[in-house]
């Protein structure tokens, strides 16, 4: 072998060695703390396509697809919820009221609806 070919060797050896970890790394994805199953998943893709099933770990979505494919992904400690055939849409956020009477001068922290039972907001008093 030459000098050349066995530096060449040595520099392929060395690029595999440090790929290897970084391969594992990236095949080896987390357990999810959550799996929602048995659903309709809005993925508000592209597409607006629908899936079955969504992984979850550190309130991030790690999967979503069949609820065959997600369910695999559970370890000993994953939460699986079943969702009969409700709907999620993640990330949807509303931190906000329409029409309830929200704003300035209303407190709705002493209202409180059950069932049908309407009851009226009125403003703050004093």
């Amino acid at each position: 072998m030459t000098r050349n070919n066995s530096i060449i060797a040595i520099l392929i050896v060395l690029v595999l060695a440090g790929a290897v970890p970084v391969l594992l790394a990236a095949q080896a994805q987390p357990q999810p703390e959550t799996i929602l199953f048995n659903g309709k998943i809005i993925t508000v893709d592209a597409k607006f396509s629908y899936a079955q099933a969504i992984a979850i770990s550190d309130g991030k979505i790690l999967a979503v697809g069949s609820n065959d494919e997600i369910r695999k992904l559970a370890g000993a400690g994953t939460r699986q919820l079943d969702l009969h055939d409700k709907a999620v849409i993640p990330g949807l956020m509303d931190n906000h009221l329409h029409g309830a009477g929200g704003g300035a001068g209303v407190d709705l922290s002493r209202v409180a609806l059950r069932g049908h039972d309407e009851r009226r907001v009125r403003p703050r008093e004093g």
